[in-house]
């Protein structure tokens, strides 16, 4: 990619990242302000550095990338980016399990990001977290490999939801070598307020912008 402006701007105190992007999805990219958890069409594919300013041409955001190329096109290629606005804010550990409850309409939606290509997923839900019984929602053969699930309202009272993920591929290894299997999960609430608690994973060191 061609360099033709050279300005030179300090925007920011804390560190910006330089890195490589190419087209495609890797199930950890996305757009986490979207109560949908988009992924986004393109990741990065290599952090080169940190640095305190970059040259002009290097400035953009999320969106800008997600809407100024046809990532699906062949041959599109790998570019580089260091945003004059973003740097990292925290270290996610392991890969973030999120699930987002939406009022819409007469139906509730339910959305939950990925955590790998050979996860499936069960929505489940209690009337109380003092219940050690959490129950798959009716009308689905459980587990799936979807990522949104819609529930009417009127079968849907207030109550605590959970999307639980799993690997039947680590489930079955696990399972020969007499191994409790990995589970990631993360809790919410609809109707009143907000819970959230998550559950054991593979450590992974992934960052957050």
């Amino acid at each position: 990619m061609s360099r033709a402006a050279v300005t030179f701007l300090v925007i920011s105190q804390l560190a910006l990242v330089v890195a490589n992007i190419g087209p495609g999805k890797d199930g950890i990219n996305r757009n986490y302000l979207d109560q949908r958890l988009p992924q986004w069409s393109w990741h990065v594919v290599e952090f080169r550095v940190f640095g305190d300013a970059t040259i002009e041409i290097l400035d953009g955001c999320p969106t800008c990338l997600e809407n100024q190329f046809d990532w699906s096109q062949p041959g599109i290629g790998q570019y580089e980016i260091g945003f004059w606005t973003y740097t990292v804010v925290k270290e996610l550990g392991p890969v973030p399990l999120y699930l987002s409850v939406i009022p819409e309409a007469q139906n509730l939606q339910f959305y939950w990001s990925g955590v790998g290509t050979n996860h499936v997923y069960t929505l489940e839900a209690k009337e109380s977290l003092a219940s050690a019984n959490w129950l798959a929602l009716p009308g689905a053969a459980w587990p799936l490999k979807t990522n949104h699930w819609s529930l009417p309202l009127t079968n849907a009272p207030a109550r605590f939801y959970r999307v639980r993920a799993e690997s039947p591929f680590l489930n079955a290894n696990f399972t020969r070598q007499k191994l409790l299997p990995i589970r990631e999960f993360k809790l919410a609430c609809f109707g009143t307020g907000a819970k959230v608690e998550s559950g054991p994973s593979r450590l992974t060191r992934r960052f957050n912008l």
